[in-house]
């Protein structure tokens, strides 16, 4: 109902809360059944009682097994899907696959949208039904002047693909994972050293949790960020912070598009350190990654042949072009 009806749903609740009108008067007023009105209303009332009590609304807490697979993951970003099972059968849990994959998913570790590959993980990552419910009912909390409450609905979800009402809630009432995510939409829109001062910060805050995964998540466009701003130094340090989390001979399918643009990063870094045939490798590097998979990183491949322009390599350049055009 949520998904199908969501700018109905929208209307009903800000005109049932800003006008000050009864539920009867509401369902009356859009053609609805009363117990569709009570429904919505009371979900949202739940909500925001549960946010007062500091339990996560609209579902149980986060189960031990989901915890445990959470950290494994973020402490481990190249860790698969079988290795994560035989390490939780080893300490005595019997988990499927199919659990571990919805269980990460959930956090947008796996479960990609490959036609949307890109330098951006909340372009790619996947709504879940759970998660777009809460959303739809984070924007009508705000849409009725509840901004507190909408942001603290927002910080309970695992993982929040790419919207406009993160830009709309200030910085002071989003976790530092919702910062994240807004701050990926923010590149060119905030000034240059405010935008790197404000993401080195979550960077340095999930290094110091030891949440490597979203550290990585984080570092990225930091790096990209430096390189514009010219601090090539700093931009190498944490470049090879990052190659450090995920030093793996092969790339799982779940890492690769972090592995790609950490890469593609660490050739600019060469170019501008003028280790010019460093930064061919990485262009090669780069091109083998991409073509392993049955879907073509299109965004990936645009990137990497302006790149391979920098360089001087434009036959290449010319083929990653006309390739990327065809998604």
């Amino acid at each position: 109902m949520y998904n199908r009806n969501s700018e109905l749903y929208l209307q009903v609740i800000r005109h049932y809360f800003n006008n000050k009108s009864s539920l009867r008067r509401t369902a009356a007023n859009f053609g609805l059944h009363y117990q569709t009105v009570y429904k919505w209303v009371s979900d949202l009332r739940k909500a925001i009682s549960n946010l007062e009590s500091n339990q996560v609304p609209g579902s149980m807490p986060a189960s031990k097994i989901e915890k445990i697979l959470v950290r494994l993951k973020e402490r481990n970003p190249v860790l698969t899907l079988n290795q994560a099972k035989k390490i939780m059968e080893e300490n005595g849990y019997n988990v499927s696959l199919n659990c571990i994959w919805h269980i990460w998913k959930e956090y947008g570790y796996t479960g990609f949208d490959w036609k949307n590959i890109s330098n951006d993980f909340t372009v790619f990552c996947p709504w879940s039904g759970e998660t777009k419910k809460k959303f739809l009912q984070a924007q009508a909390l705000f849409a009725c002047g509840f901004i507190k409450e909408s942001a603290g609905l927002l910080n309970t979800v695992p993982m929040l693909p790419r919207n406009d009402l993160l830009l709309k809630i200030p910085d002071a009432y989003l976790s530092p994972q919702r910062l994240l995510e807004k701050f990926s939409m923010q590149f060119g829109e905030i000034p240059l050293s405010e935008y790197c001062l404000r993401l080195e910060d979550i960077y340095r805050l999930f290094i110091k949790k030891r949440l490597y995964y979203s550290a990585l998540r984080a570092g990225l466009p930091l790096i990209f960020a430096l390189s514009w701003k010219g601090e090539f130094r700093k931009m190498g340090c944490i470049i090879a912070r990052l190659e450090r989390i995920i030093n793996t001979p092969r790339t799982p399918k779940t890492i690769f598009p972090y592995k790609f643009c950490l890469v593609l990063l660490k050739g600019r870094w060469y170019f501008e350190n003028l280790k010019i045939k460093s930064a061919l490798k990485t262009v090669q590097s780069c091109y083998k990654m991409a073509m392993r998979y049955k879907y073509l990183p299109h965004r990936l491949l645009a990137n990497l042949g302006i790149f391979c322009m920098t360089v001087e390599k434009y036959n290449l350049a010319e083929e990653l072009i006309k390739l990327s055009l065809r998604g």
